[in-house]
């Protein structure tokens, strides 16, 4: 869509938002695409994160797709291979 397709759908939720919102209170607009971008989550995502450990024994899944609610940064993709690093050495692991 171009984006005088999508200023009116815009236009309409922020009219749900403040019925007394104006198209005319928009100065200016823009749009912007990229190939690569943050994913928008669906509804109720926190329930389909998959753990770090998987049924397999000493197979660990790690991603971004864990990162929730946060925004994906670095510092969070740090801290979910710490996180499983951290379960791959616990003693627990050692004896399977």
């Amino acid at each position: 869509m171009s984006k005088e397709e999508l200023l009116p759908i815009f236009v309409a939720a922020l009219k749900k938002i403040n019925p007394e919102f104006r198209p005319e209170w928009i100065r200016q607009s823009w749009l912007f695409r990229e190939k690569y971008a943050q994913p928008v989550p669906l509804l109720n995502h926190s329930q389909a994160i998959p753990d770090i450990r998987t049924p397999l024994p000493g197979l660990y899944f790690a991603s971004m797709s864990q990162v929730y609610p946060w925004d994906r940064g670095t510092n969070y993709a740090v801290e979910i291979g710490r996180r499983a690093a951290t379960l791959m050495l616990s003693p627990a692991q050692q004896e399977i």
